[in-house]
């Protein structure tokens, strides 16, 4: 699919088989890949290389992944997909939490893995060829162009899902988008009804835009409806 582009995938895995599997898997896709096998590395590479995506392992020695990804955010917007053997939903809430713009569980299955890939540079693409250069709402200001978001001329650092979903929700604004929409423009696949990562990325883009006490005054939620961004 991306062979003319080479888009470039970081992997950060210290499992070595895992790593081989998914290079000859991404590389036979027309990717580019590159492999880091702990955490340490793979921040130095991730700030280095700059890829278009990682998939970044929680578990790992030393530095784990939420750690890699918490300090990457610092210095590196695009996607981040992180992988986890935990079923436990306390390790994808700090997934999310901490930057990553979703998770994948173990055992993985590549063809699962590579949707997401795919899903995320669509999205990474459609951003760019955004032609609106500036939305204000009150005290925030939207560059869609330079991807900078400013509170009172102050810059918000946002996470690549996140200024995604505000840009979403802004270019829309003073109309209800449903959830489902939300989820498929977002994610670019259906909605399961049982995916809280959405809520989670909305819970956290309140946070840093100063909207999270209700009443909300840029996002609102409306009961069974959707999401809407006022509209000033």
């Amino acid at each position: 699919m991306l062979a003319d582009d080479k888009k470039h995938i970081l992997i950060v895995e210290d499992d070595l088989e895992i790593c081989r599997l998914l290079d000859m898997f991404l590389r036979s896709k027309g990717y580019q890949v590159s492999l880091s096998n702990n955490g340490t590395d793979g921040l130095a590479d991730i700030a280095r290389l700059q890829p278009d995506l990682v998939v970044l392992d929680i578990m790992m020695p030393g530095l784990d992944g939420i750690e890699v990804c918490k300090q990457s955010r610092e210095f590196y917007s695009g996607p981040i997909i992180m992988l986890t053997a935990c079923s436990e939903e306390i390790s994808e809430m700090s997934a999310l939490d901490t930057g990553a713009d979703g998770y994948l569980h173990k055992p993985l299955r590549p063809h699962i893995l590579l949707s997401h890939i795919e899903a995320f540079l669509r999205r990474e693409n459609r951003s760019n060829q955004n032609i609106n250069a500036l939305s204000h709402t009150g005290c925030l200001t939207i560059d869609t162009l330079k991807r900078l978001v400013t509170r009172n001329n102050e810059e918000i650092i946002l996470t690549g899902a996140e200024y995604e979903m505000l840009a979403y929700l802004a270019k829309q604004a003073g109309m209800i988008v449903s959830r489902d929409e939300c989820y498929r423009a977002l994610k670019g696949v259906e909605f399961d009804g049982l995916d809280r990562a959405l809520d989670m990325r909305l819970s956290s883009l309140r946070k840093k835009i100063k909207d999270d006490v209700a009443p909300y005054q840029i996002i609102k939620t409306i009961r069974c409806k959707g999401y809407l961004f006022v509209k000033q």
